[in-house]
């Protein structure tokens, strides 16, 4: 049997995350508890969960704070499972305890050990075993349910030492991917691409291109997006797009796995849970109530808005002129090529076709045309949106004010 005090290295493979014993306890009613486990009528709050994988096995590690943190002094409440696996993938089902040394002993169908602690203490990364750990199981079950990225969990434990009785409902982290989160490592544009929130995991097309910038000098910029549909008269919708934009902009610091924001109304805190190259997850709690957002790294500005984009909003055009069928192709050489149309509806017709170069300085979005610099500030820039404004004096006092919205 594979011994599991390997957890406990100071090293990559080091998974356990935890809380001292003063913060563990939740005011839940009852004998239950959500994100959590039961022992010896004990409440133990477990909002992580984290996979270790070794040559022919993974662990399923359910604690309450990223203990993946260099140095780390505390005490820690835990739970850790172990499953053979060859690739080390979660297969969703019910598995009971039973040794891999039994001749029965089934992969599908059984979990071979497991461990748990109740205020484990640790000292600069080394766990002292001689008090609180328990290795002894005698029984067990825990089922395993999968909706897109979140896992269900349920699970009951019985170690000589007595039983454990939690569940969890989340993402599960992979130790191999986390890194300690720091300013650096976080800095830089995030787009949302899953979501469990008020116990959902449904998300909207919306929702998709919702995006998070981290920047160095403290700002964090949110910008959100709601569906805005147009309707004729007789209350048919006529079309309906992405095209409603809130933009929200607080303070940000970040300390080992918790970033704290500030804005006008206060501050408030959410956790990394999970923050790597291509991948940054975050939990907010409140009232109870847990959402995690999963976002992927963006491209640099410069990259993101290379390629070919189609007009999908004017802001003071209807939904059906002549202009929505024009093009913007940012090629990567420098060059521009803006195709855009005339006429009237049923009759359109491309203009002549503008080339020109273009270059990025901050938020803004120069065009050459002939000699003639037009300047164009960026409001929105992701993978798949991009949104400028153009500003033009018209020479008698007055000036014109559009904002084009492109898709790729």
């Amino acid at each position: 049997m594979i011994k599991k005090i390997c957890l406990f290295i100071a090293s990559a493979l080091l998974l356990l995350t935890s809380c001292s014993s003063d913060d563990n306890q939740t005011p839940e009613e009852g004998n239950t508890i959500t994100n959590g486990f039961l022992f010896n009528n004990e409440k133990h709050a477990t909002s992580f969960v984290t996979k270790t994988l070794f040559d022919n096995h993974y662990q399923l590690t359910f604690t309450s704070d990223d203990f993946l943190i260099d140095g780390y002094n505390g005490s820690v409440n835990f739970v850790g499972i172990l499953f053979q696996s060859a690739n080390g993938e979660i297969i969703p089902g019910t598995y009971t305890f039973l040794s891999d040394t039994d001749q029965n002993y089934d992969a599908s169908k059984n979990f071979f050990d497991a461990e748990s602690g109740i205020d484990l203490k640790i000292t600069n990364g080394e766990a002292d075993l001689s008090s609180g750990y328990f290795e002894n199981i005698t029984s067990g079950t825990i089922t395993i349910e999968k909706e897109n990225n979140t896992y269900t969990i349920t699970y009951s434990l019985v170690f000589t030492e007595g039983t454990f009785e939690g569940n969890y409902s989340g993402a599960i982290r992979n130790s191999e991917e986390i890194i300690t989160p720091s300013e650096a490592s976080i800095v830089g544009k995030w787009q949302l691409v899953s979501q469990f929130e008020e116990g959902s995991t449904n998300i909207t097309e919306c929702e998709l291109m919702d995006t998070i910038e981290f920047k160095e000098n403290g700002d964090v910029e949110y910008i959100y997006h709601y569906l805005s549909t147009v309707v004729n008269q007789s209350g048919e919708v006529v079309s309906s797009t992405c095209s409603d934009i809130e933009n929200v902009l607080e303070k940000w610091v970040i300390e080992n796995n918790e970033i704290t924001f500030t804005d006008d109304m206060g501050t408030y805190t959410v956790t990394v849970l999970e923050l790597n190259e291509t991948t940054l997850t975050l939990e907010f709690e409140d009232t109870g109530i847990t959402d995690t957002y999963t976002y992927k790294r963006l491209e640099s500005d410069q990259d993101l808005i290379t390629g070919k984009w189609n007009v999908v909003h004017i802001n003071d055009l209807p939904y059906n002129d002549c202009e929505l069928l024009s093009t913007l192709d940012i090629k990567s050489n420098g060059i521009y090529e803006d195709q855009t149309y005339g006429g009237t509806v049923g009759s359109c017709s491309p203009d002549a076709l503008d080339s020109g170069s273009w270059s990025l300085n901050g938020k803004t979005f120069n065009q050459v045309l002939n000699g003639t610099t037009f300047t164009n500030t960026i409001l929105e820039l992701s993978e798949t949106t991009l949104r400028l404004k153009f500003e033009h004096d018209n020479g008698d006092g007055t000036s014109l004010t559009e904002i084009w919205m492109y898709t790729k």
